[in-house]
């Protein structure tokens, strides 16, 4: 009995030491962000590829050939582009990601749940750096619990609660958050102004010499080799959840904003409290595009019949004032 109760008692510290972060989406605690989110205002525009190997301990068989950049560009789908080992990506944006409440953007990748355990995973990492001038990078601080006892493969799964600070953590449509908090005080580097965002593939071999460590010096265990062209991080976007659009600024005023009805199905009553000299109606959709803008009138009603269902954010805007609200689109 006692040889039992110490086994019990060792698997559960063995536990709780190596699951200690959030566990994989959809599932309840996790982090995630899905892809259709509303959170999301922007996607990247822009990417420099630089590929990696398709197998680092056999360079002769070249780099990955698979994927493009405009695969990657703007929002989450089916599209992708396979890194190879040490693969580097560095996206831009039409605006500066910015440090808010809260993770600041997400990397999305194409993992997949194991078929009869949802709790488990094929993930495939890759490290995380910013900038805000494009030369002076800096990465968030990754943490790997994954075991070391037996290389991972092609049809290895892993517990998403043994990684932290890794691109790649969640499966497919699911993004994996960064907070730029987290990078405070880092040298070179404005948190509110963030400008590129770098991927670089985990070379996932235990090897001394050639695999990728964590913050902590540990081997990241990744599946290795994957021989294919399309081997390493499958990146497939990256999303914003809090950027400077040009009014950061300004103070947004939600209260004196009225609009009915509200959801909508083919006009918008809009209607606010004072009139904003030489001011626009613009409206953003939730991938932070601007989708409608007109000259601002009080009273004025708006012929919403061209946007598509979803969720909208509206502003009546100038140089001086916002005055901010969301509406639904039936």
């Amino acid at each position: 009995m006692k040889k039992q109760l110490l086994l019990i008692l060792f698997f559960a510290l063995h536990t709780a030491m190596y699951a200690q972060f959030q566990p994989q989406a959809p599932l309840s605690g996790h982090h995630a962000v899905h892809k259709d989110d509303t959170l999301i205002k922007a996607w990247a525009t822009g990417a420099v590829f630089e590929p990696g190997w398709i197998q680092i301990t056999d360079t002769t068989l070249g780099r990955v050939s698979s994927g493009n950049i405009s695969n990657v560009l703007g929002k989450a789908g089916f599209n992708l582009i396979s890194m190879g080992d040490g693969g580097v990506i560095t996206f831009t944006f039409d605006a500066p990601i910015v440090n808010a409440e809260g993770p600041d953007f997400l990397v999305f990748e194409n993992g997949f749940l194991k078929q009869d355990d949802s709790t488990l995973a094929f993930l495939e990492l890759a490290f995380v750096e910013v900038s805000s001038n494009g030369i002076d990078f800096v990465r968030f601080p990754a943490t790997c619990h994954i075991p070391d006892t037996a290389q991972q493969d092609n049809f290895s799964f892993t517990y998403a609660e043994h990684v932290n600070n890794l691109a790649g953590k969640y499966i497919m449509n699911w993004g994996t958050p960064f907070d730029l908090e987290e990078l405070k005080g880092a040298p070179n580097l404005d948190i509110n102004k963030i400008t590129h965002v770098r991927i670089i593939d985990v070379i996932g071999i235990l090897d001394d010499s050639l695999g990728s460590r964590d913050k902590d010096g540990r081997l990241i265990n990744d599946p290795f080799p994957t021989p294919f062209p399309s081997s390493g991080f499958d990146i497939n976007a990256v999303g914003v959840l809090h950027n400077a659009d040009g009014t950061q600024n300004i103070p947004i005023r939600n209260l004196r904003l009225r609009i009915y009805p509200n959801p909508a199905m083919a006009t918008l009553q809009v209607e606010n409290d004072g009139y904003p000299e030489n001011a626009a109606i613009v409206i953003f959709n939730a991938q932070g595009q601007l989708v409608h803008r007109e000259d601002y009138k009080t009273g004025i009603a708006i012929d919403i019949r061209h946007l598509t269902p979803g969720s909208y954010i509206i502003r009546i805007q100038n140089e001086h004032h916002v005055y901010q609200t969301r509406f639904h689109k039936l």
